[in-house]
């Protein structure tokens, strides 16, 4: 009885250390974490010295007011994705579409990531084609603001530094 003691008394630290250096040794499964910018957006914000243009910006284009942007996770780079534009109401641009989501945009961001380029697909009637935000900022994971610098109002013959927020909506 004794030979098994000192047998156990002998194993059982190296069994245990094993044991926690095989478990520490496990394959982590967590994701790769995906960048902030992937997600479904909704311009919930425009403003130019503090003044909310936001509603001036649907006057012309009223079916784009409950647009969102899904921004999809790119397949070559962390730095470029797709866009596609979930338009909301079909009924309010053409009830003859058979999709609400209208597909074929793009969206890069510079190399450091302070300025990204949205580029909304044909057919979604939304009153800016190319969001060109620079200053770009994450406040917290729900919001994206930035600056859209010279933007051409609509009635207007000079540009303005627009103020944009998106806000997640998935």
């Amino acid at each position: 009885m004794k030979k098994h003691n000192v047998l156990l008394s002998n194993f059982l630290p190296f069994i245990l250390t094993m044991l926690v250096f095989l478990n520490a040794c496990k394959k982590d499964d967590s994701p790769t974490p995906i960048d902030p910018i992937v997600g479904t957006w909704k311009l919930t914000g425009a403003s130019v010295n503090g003044s909310s243009i936001l509603g001036t910006l649907y006057v012309s284009s009223t079916c784009a007011a409950d647009d969102q942007f899904i921004l999809a996770e790119g397949s070559v780079s962390d730095l470029t994705g797709s866009t596609s534009v979930d338009i909301g109401d079909l009924n309010c641009y053409d009830p003859a579409k058979n999709s609400d989501i209208v597909q074929g945009g793009t969206w890069l961001f510079n190399s450091n990531k302070t300025q990204v380029t949205i580029t909304l697909p044909a057919g979604t009637g939304f009153p800016i084609s190319v969001l060109d935000i620079q200053d770009l900022e994450f406040p917290s994971e729900t919001t994206m603001t930035g600056v859209y610098y010279s933007f051409d109002q609509e009635g207007s013959d000079e540009s303005v530094d627009l103020d944009i927020v998106l806000t997640r909506q998935d």
